[in-house]
């Protein structure tokens, strides 16, 4: 492993440890929750159509309704992608209603459109409302010859009650990381990026609370992680043995 490399991965585990990941999460200004977006990830390649979908409690088809997109940036505010109250729809972008479904299509999709879209409505005189959840696009192959992935497990006296983390390093994009616990499919971990300037390439940390078991039963942890709309898929997988 590349000096750059291993300093980066040492940077991150010891975050895990201290408990000081960030979570990337759309922020939710209103108490009141009307639009609704299941957090999931869509693979296209380069120059395909890409649709994300964002679900609304109510008739969008009403006037006043503001409907906007945008893409997350970590560490700074989303950057706004679409307007769909502009009559101008001559971009890349562009915004459909079905029913109570909002629909941002981008085509063609290029690498860079990449990311976190999170959907967001208003109607007049009204605060903005975001979305309870987020979209992953990820256009391209984002597996490169330096790509590894990492499984750590907690120390035998907190493994059934601590955390596992699935280390995706040396990356070009983002990943999906799916985590499985004794063949059981659990819903997506919180996960940190961190990009390493001079190795140029991302590192992605995964991280899945072990939920509490007073038995102490033995369990398997796998990740499995994905970069791609079709291969590769590497998946890491662990013993975490029974509490005596």
């Amino acid at each position: 492993m590349m000096g750059c490399e291993r300093l980066l991965l040492v940077r991150l585990l010891s975050a895990i440890l201290l408990k000081k990941c960030l979570v990337l999460s759309p922020t939710v200004l209103q108490a009141q929750l009307l639009l609704y977006q299941t957090p999931w990830s869509q693979f296209v390649d380069i120059g395909e159509k890409a649709q994300i979908v964002c679900t609304s409690s109510d008739n969008d088809g009403d006037e006043g309704i503001s409907v906007v997109w945008y893409k997350a940036r970590e560490n700074d505010t989303p950057l706004l992608i679409k307007s769909c109250s502009s009559e101008n729809n001559a971009s890349k972008f562009l915004c459909k209603v079905e029913s109570q479904k909002l629909i941002l299509e981008i085509f063609p999709a290029q690498v860079n459109d990449s990311g976190i879209y999170l959907c967001t409505k208003k109607r007049s005189f009204e605060r903005l409302t975001f979305s309870n959840g987020s979209s992953s696009l990820i256009v391209g192959d984002s597996y490169t010859t330096s790509t590894q992935v990492t499984l750590l497990l907690p120390p035998p006296h907190l493994a059934h009650a601590g955390q596992v983390a699935c280390v995706v390093h040396g990356v070009s994009n983002l990943v999906q990381v799916s985590w499985w616990v004794s063949e059981e499919l659990q819903q997506e971990g919180r996960t940190l990026r961190v990009k390493n300037s001079r190795c140029g390439l991302l590192t992605f940390v995964s991280v899945l609370q072990i939920p509490r078991d007073p038995q102490g039963r033995e369990k398997n942890f796998s990740c499995e992680v994905r970069f791609n709309s079709s291969e590769p898929i590497l998946k890491k997988s662990s013993l975490s043995p029974a509490r005596e």
